[in-house]
């Protein structure tokens, strides 16, 4: 399903992108849990952890907000204007691809360029990481291969 969405959205605009996050008390977590990304005419699409700690997965259902009572609560924010992504939105995505851990066998991340520049989504031990480009370090310690989707 991730490689035939993946396809899909090439060529299309990204409009908006919304991440969820744990917040307890008056304190909010930096890194996002889920990501709901919605493309020009598609089904916006949710990218979240796969239960393992380390693969990715996506869906055609956009999180929703979940209280937890005593140990906090899930919000839904509007995170378009945040570094990278407010300076991709209504542009055109020309390519993409899976990041795989050959070290783990999952695949762990994604890559969406708009024109040569974009940005990199990866399951590093259960938390979501951004990169403009992902470091040389991660490259070799994971064993990442990129593969272009298309």
């Amino acid at each position: 399903m991730m490689e035939v969405w993946l396809r899909s959205i090439q060529g299309k605009r990204l409009q908006s992108v919304m991440g969820l996050f744990h917040e307890y008390e008056a304190d909010r977590d930096r890194r996002a849990q889920q990501f709901c990304f919605v493309v020009d005419t598609l089904q916006p699409f949710k990218l979240f952890g796969g239960g393992d700690g380390v693969s990715i997965r996506m869906s055609e259902q956009c999180m929703s907000e979940v209280d937890m009572q005593e140990f906090g609560r899930m919000v839904r924010l509007d995170i378009s204007q945040s570094h990278p992504f407010s300076q991709f939105i209504s542009k055109k995505i020309s390519s993409v691809a899976v990041v795989i851990s050959n070290r783990e066998e999952a695949t762990i991340g994604v890559v969406i360029n708009f024109d040569g520049r974009g940005f990199s989504i990866l399951n590093l031990g259960d938390e979501f990481y951004i990169y403009d480009e992902i470091p040389k370090e991660i490259l070799a310690e994971e064993k990442l291969s990129i593969v272009l989707v298309g």
